[in-house]
C-alpha cells in the first residue's frame, strides 16, 4: 500500500555556543566599516567570568550573525533577518514572521565571557518535506562553521516543531485538534522510550520534562486511574472539545518534553504558530546532528498521523502504572516518565518502538539519520 504524503511542515530552532573566529569574520568584512564596527562592539571586554549575557548584549550579537549571514548568503537565495529587526516586526504584523531564517538574542543559555563565547538562537523557516530543506540547512551550518567554532557541550539545543497542514483554510481549526489528539495519545504510549533514548542529561532538564510528569494534569489522571487501558485514555483525550482544552491538559506549561501550547498561545508573534514543539533533542554541533535530530521527531509524527499505532497495537493494552517507587519495577519521579526504568532494549515495547520508528524514517526517505540508543 502506498504511503500517504507527510502532512506536516517543520521547522527547527538551533539553540548555539559559539567562539567568533575573529580573524576570519574580520577579514571578509575588511571593506564593510558598518558591520565591522558592529563586530567589534560584540567582542568588547566585560570583566565578567560565566554569566547570562545581558538583553543589549545578546541583542547585538543576534543583529550582527543575522546581517552578517544576510551579506554571505544572499548568493544562494536563503534570507536572513534579525528577530528585532523592522522588516521582521513589519512581517509579525501581516502574519509573515516566518518567511526567513531568523536570528534570535539567547540570554537563557550561560556563557563564559573570559573566552569570548556568544549564545545565540538560529531559528528556521517552515519547511515541506519535499522542499530544499537539507540544501538550506546545509548553507546555514557552513556560515556559522565557516565563521565561528561550535561549542560542544551540554548547554544548547535543538528544537523542532511540527504543523499538520490542513486542506483548506477553513479548516485550521479542526486540523489543529486532530493533530494534538494524534499526537498526545502516541506520547502518552511512547514518551517513556523517547525518554530513555535521550542522551541522560537531556532526560533531566528540568525546562524538558516528560509531559507524562511534568504536565500536572495528566500527571494527576495517570496516578488516579488504577488499572486502565491506553484506550481509556485515548477516549478521554477525545472528549476534549478545543486545542486550548487539550494543549494544557497535556503541556500545562510550555517546559516539558513536548510543547503544545503554541497551538493556541501568542507569543512574539501577531497570532499563534500553530505548531506542536519537540524540545529534548541536544544541541546539534554538525548537519549530522541537525539531521539526526529532525528523523526523531519527523518519524514519530509520522507513526501517530499516519500508521496509527497507538490504537491498532496497544489500544488494549494496560497502561504502565507506577507503584512503590522504592520497590516496584515502575517508577515515576521529577525526572522519570512512567515506567521508563523498566524499558531496556531487550524489552518487546522499546523493540516495537524501534521498528516503527524505523518504517517511518524509510517511508519518509530518512532512514540513514534515525539514531536510537539508550541515553549516555
Amino acid at each position: 500500500m502506498e504511503t500517504p504524503p507527510f502532512p506536516v511542515t517543520f521547522g527547527i530552532e538551533l539553540e548555539l555556543v559559539l567562539l567568533p573566529k575573529t580573524d576570519v569574520i574580520r577579514r571578509t568584512l575588511e571593506h564593510d566599516d558598518e558591520l565591522l564596527g558592529l563586530f567589534n562592539r560584540c567582542c568588547r571586554e566585560v570583566h565578567r567570568e560565566r554569566t547570562n549575557e545581558t538583553k543589549a548584549r545578546a541583542k547585538e550579537r543576534a543583529q550582527f550573525i543575522a546581517e552578517f549571514a544576510e551579506i554571505v548568503l544572499r548568493g544562494t537565495g536563503i534570507a536572513v533577518k534579525w528577530a528585532d529587526s523592522a522588516a521582521a516586526k513589519e512581517a509579525n504584523e501581516v502574519g509573515k514572521y516566518y518567511d526567513w531564517w531568523t536570528v534570535v538574542d539567547e540570554i537563557a543559555i550561560s556563557v563564559d565571557e573570559a573566552k569570548a563565547e556568544w549564545s545565540v538562537e538560529i531559528v528556521s523557516l517552515p519547511f515541506a518535506l519535499a522542499d530544499n530543506w537539507r540544501s538550506q540547512i546545509e548553507a546555514v551550518w557552513s556560515f556559522v562553521a565557516k565563521n565561528f567554532t561550535i561549542v560542544n557541550d551540554q548547554r544548547g539545543s535543538t528544537h523542532c516543531h511540527m504543523k499538520q497542514v490542513p486542506l483548506h483554510k477553513d479548516q485550521e481549526a479542526q486540523t489543529a485538534l486532530a493533530f494534538a489528539r494524534q499526537v498526545s495519545k502516541f506520547l502518552v504510549v511512547w514518551e517513556p522510550c523517547l525518554y530513555v533514548c535521550a542522551p541522560i542529561w537531556r532526560q533531566t532538564r528540568y525546562f524538558v520534562k516528560s509531559n507524562l510528569v511534568g504536565s500536572e494534569p495528566l500527571w494527576q489522571y495517570l496516578q488516579s486511574s488504577v488499572g486502565f487501558r491506553y484506550r481509556e485514555v485515548f477516549e478521554m483525550l477525545d472528549k476534549f472539545n478545543t486545542v486550548e482544552e487539550l494543549g494544557k491538559f497535556v503541556s500545562a506549561a510550555r517546559e516539558v518534553s513536548w510543547n503544545f501550547r503554541n497551538l493556541f498561545e501568542k507569543r512574539n508573534t501577531k497570532e499563534p504558530t500553530g505548531t506542536i514543539e519537540y524540545r529534548r533533542c541536544p544541541m546539534s554541533a554538525s548537519v549530522q546532528d541537525i539531521y539526526e535530530n529532525i528523523t526523531i521527531n519527523l518519524s514519530f509524527v509520522q507513526a501517530a498521523l499516519v500508521n496509527g499505532l497507538e490504537s491498532s497495537l496497544f489500544g488494549s493494552m494496560r497502561a504502565i502504572k507506577v507503584v512503590d517507587p522504592g520497590k516496584g519495577a515502575f517508577r515515576a519521579s521529577d525526572d522519570c516518565p512512567l515506567g521508563a526504568d523498566a524499558i531496556t532494549f531487550g524489552t518487546g515495547r522499546l523493540s516495537v518502538f524501534k521498528k516503527f520508528m524505523l518504517e517511518s524514517a524509510t517511508q519518509l526517505g530518512l532512514q540513514q539519520y534515525l539514531k536510537l540508543e539508550l541515553g549516555n
